[in-house]
């Protein structure tokens, strides 16, 4: 018994990938005559558990009562904070301001796609690349249609920088249209691989423990071999929470950086 015991955690252990906690696949049957087309993938299931949550909170937020509680100290401090960025890059100004409703909604959106992934065996969406660069890439064309709209054909003067002489125009167009449109595959690689980074990281630091502790020997060296992974992955754990807070600011922060560069094409 303990041969064969020995032999299954081996092929366990031989069989696992850190990468195999990021496979998107279908948590519930498909319907039958439907199967081709339709499907629930845990990808799914955690992005509409995610709107659901921002969903709650907004309303949450428009129903508080006089007298503060914690979570709505949180959600005003939240709000706060990201309403001082949207002034910081656009200013005061109403017509810039209207866009501090979507940079809320993003951030808590992402932020919460984040953490529900440190939950235990559950997903996380933004570690697929195919989520973030749908948001990056909606942003992206979002800000572009903007430009357009307040600026018409002056739009492509961002491409020039000013006092380019006349024989660089070219050159320097085609590497900032270049730059211009790499935004949006840099917006979403950082947030994914940051995000990966950390799971898969965590995902090794276990299993490494696990395969320690199944040949080990003794009770002291499995007490040892236990403890000590914990003391790096509650540090560990505590970082992927400040990583996940991270991540949802940049990936705001930028986009409101973006957003300035076309509002404010004339000051280049």
């Amino acid at each position: 018994m303990y041969l064969n015991n020995n032999i299954i955690d081996q092929r366990l252990i031989t069989n696992f990938n850190p990468l195999e906690q990021f496979d998107v696949y279908s948590t519930l049957p498909a319907l039958t005559g439907l199967s081709t087309i339709f499907s629930i993938t845990n990808i799914a299931i955690f992005l509409t558990l995610g709107l659901v949550i921002l969903i709650i909170s907004m309303i949450s937020l428009r129903s508080l009562s006089i007298k503060p509680s914690r979570w709505s100290i949180a959600l005003e401090t939240l709000f706060t904070s990201i309403l001082g960025m949207v002034k910081d890059q656009l200013g005061n100004e109403k017509e810039n301001l209207i866009f501090f409703p979507l940079m809320i909604s993003l951030f808590i959106f992402i932020f919460l796609s984040n953490i529900l992934g440190m939950i235990p065996y559950s997903f996380t969406a933004t570690t697929h690349i195919i989520v973030t660069i749908g948001f990056s890439i909606a942003i992206m064309v979002g800000v572009t249609i903007l430009g357009f709209e307040k600026y018409n054909t002056e739009f492509f003067s961002l491409f020039v920088p000013s006092g380019t002489p006349i024989p660089l125009v070219p050159l320097l167009t085609f590497i900032e249209f270049i730059s211009y449109t790499a935004r949006s595959f840099s917006l979403a690689l950082r947030l994914s691989v940051n995000v990966t980074a950390g799971h898969s990281l965590f995902g090794v630091i276990s299993m490494l423990s696990y395969t320690a502790l199944v040949a080990s020997s003794t009770m002291i060296t499995k007490v040892v071999i236990f403890t000590l992974p914990l003391l790096i992955l509650v540090p560990l754990y505590g970082l992927e929470l400040v990583v996940a807070i991270l991540q949802a600011y940049v990936f705001t922060l930028l986009s409101i950086s973006y957003l300035k560069d076309v509002l404010f094409i004339g000051d280049h």
